[in-house]
């Protein structure tokens, strides 16, 4: 190769050396002064390479991380390299340059080091992006406590407003339901049968009033008091089968029953899910089919995901979401008893276990109600 082209290919690595935006330093390994360095040293840390060539390497870091300096540079004596250690080094000015060091040792053929190359990558943007970062994180988790604070005591006054609420009412609902019966019982010979028929209305209300109140209450006390325990899930569905005994007889239900597991949850609130989705699976079959449920449970990341399946009427797409709003109903009274509550305590227990309910249902094809409880 001739020198022309030598020189020119030396010229075109020096001028990438000096355009690079890291710092490169070559270091003597004998005394650790510093032999050469590119242009991008000299301005960013504003010394002439005058001032810099022959200074030791250590004069350029900050005497702050000089403990991990020599950290640094005892692991290139035992491994002949350092990569990425995250140091800083000073300028003239007395500011600092956060960098990440990196140093491989350039060796003859007998092994022997002539000299090691240092390469220094400015990373202050990296560190700005950094405390910002930090410092919306900090305002953000700041806004997240007050806002939750806030929600805490909205949903401590909501909840006591609930029983306060629905308490105080069930006592003129008794008051009304003993005169209503006192009517029907001590004057039932006085009344025409237009009167009979009023007193039954008056009646059915106030049972259904009585009914909402009473759904109300339970719906605020769902997590009131409530304790950590394992439970059997196996064992609540066996207690719930043998309390709706005689329904579950009338109905001819059958069950199919799967591997239930034991988990770490709030025992009450548990058997208060369980028989919802039961009763429901029961309540809403077709004429002349006997309902069918099916129950079950498996693993499914870090969750158990269990399934409530029927044979029943099944629910339209559109109102998939909205039967587990509180008071909603999608069928009559004279169809189907209920309060629409039910599904509004299953969705309040699962949040408060931290999974999801959701369902899966076409009408006249039955429903699959799916949730998931934290393994």
């Amino acid at each position: 190769m001739e020198n022309k082209e030598l020189e020119a290919r030396a010229e075109k690595y020096f001028n990438l050396y000096d355009t690079s935006p890291d710092m490169y330093l070559s270091i003597d390994p004998e005394d650790g002064s510093i032999k050469e360095c590119n242009q991008t040293v000299v301005r960013k840390t504003g010394y002439t390479k005058e001032e810099i060539i022959g200074q030791p390497v250590f004069f350029l870091y900050h005497p702050g991380c000089m403990p991990r300096v020599k950290k640094a540079f005892q692991s290139f004596t035992e491994t002949g390299r350092v990569e990425n250690a995250a140091l800083e080094i000073k300028t003239k000015d007395g500011s600092t340059i956060p960098v990440l060091l990196s140093v491989e040792a350039v060796r003859d053929q007998q092994g022997n080091i002539l000299y090691s190359n240092s390469c220094w990558r400015d990373i202050s943007q990296i560190k700005r992006w950094e405390q910002q970062w930090a410092a919306a994180n900090k305002d953000l988790e700041k806004k997240v406590r007050e806002q939750t604070h806030e929600l805490e005591i909205i949903n401590k006054e909501l909840g006591h407003f609930a029983y306060i609420a629905s308490h105080d009412l069930q006592e003129p609902l008794r008051t009304v339901m003993s005169f209503v019966e006192l009517l029907r019982k001590d004057y039932h010979q006085q009344l025409d049968d237009n009167a009979q028929k009023y007193i039954n209305y008056i009646s059915q209300a106030t049972e259904h009033m009585r009914n909402l109140v009473k759904g109300l209450l339970e719906y605020s006390l769902i997590g009131h008091q409530r304790r950590l325990t394992t439970v059997d899930c196996k064992a609540i569905v066996t207690e719930i089968q043998a309390d709706l005994a005689a329904h579950i007889t009338e109905s001819k239900a059958i069950f199919e029953i799967g591997e239930l597991p034991q988990l770490y949850g709030y025992e009450t609130e548990l058997r208060l899910l369980f028989q919802n989705l039961i009763t429901n699976a029961i309540k809403f079959q077709k004429k002349d089919t006997a309902p069918l449920v099916k129950i079950s449970a498996q693993q499914e990341n870090g969750h158990w995901k269990f399934s409530f399946t029927d044979n029943g009427i099944g629910i339209e797409d559109q109102y998939t979401e909205m039967i587990f709003t509180l008071f909603q109903r999608l069928h009559l009274k004279s169809e189907y008893e209920g309060t629409g509550i039910g599904l509004a305590h299953c969705r309040k227990i699962v949040h408060l276990h931290g999974g999801q309910i959701w369902v899966d249902s076409h009408p006249n094809e039955g429903s699959t109600f799916y949730f998931t409880i934290p393994n």
